[in-house]
């Protein structure tokens, strides 16, 4: 077994190797960075590998799981797995949000899982002014903030470990509202 687990830590080594390489060639493009400006989000594929966001997906499932009559449960701050510290302290976050914010280093404030289920009982006739009460406003921000260097700001991420079924969204996004 000790054998097992020294291979297991070896891999994890060559891997963790492997992403800091991948994050250093990573960043967003002027185009991207302009949307986040004049947006207030960009949507970019992170250098995050698919085993990766499995084994987190796995582990936050673990950490998060269903309730009955619940379609979402969550966790802030209070979670250790392995598999869900590596994407949160992937480098390749710090380097996106550093460029973001215009700033040569960063904070990691907090931190956040969500999992969510298909809801059955909602009501999908729903027309988008019938649904403005559930739109929110997560910060706000003077145009000063946005402009000052460093930008005066958080960055938040939301990353996905798994694909949402066909006709089902992860996240729906309004520009102008975040």
């Amino acid at each position: 077994m000790q054998g097992r687990a020294r291979r297991q830590a070896r891999a994890r080594e060559r891997e963790a190797r492997d992403t800091h390489a991948r994050a250093s060639v990573m960043s967003l493009t002027a185009e991207q960075l302009a949307e986040f400006i004049e947006n207030g989000a960009v949507t970019v594929r992170s250098p995050l590998d698919g085993k990766e966001l499995r084994r987190c997906g796995e582990a936050m499932k673990a950490a998060a799981p269903q309730r009955e009559g619940t379609t979402r449960t969550s966790r802030t701050c209070d979670y250790y797995d392995p598999e869900i510290l590596h994407v949160i302290a992937h480098p390749w976050l710090e380097s996106v949000a550093k460029q973001a914010l215009s700033t040569d280093a960063v904070t990691l404030f907090q931190t956040a899982l969500v999992n969510t289920w298909p809801d059955a009982t909602a009501d999908r006739r729903k027309t988008d002014l019938q649904q403005m009460d559930s739109y929110h406003t997560d910060m706000q921000y003077t145009y000063e903030d946005l402009h000052a260097t460093p930008r005066r700001m958080q960055v938040s991420f939301f990353l996905w470990v798994s694909n949402a079924p066909l006709g089902r969204a992860n996240l729906m996004f309004r520009p102008g509202t975040h």
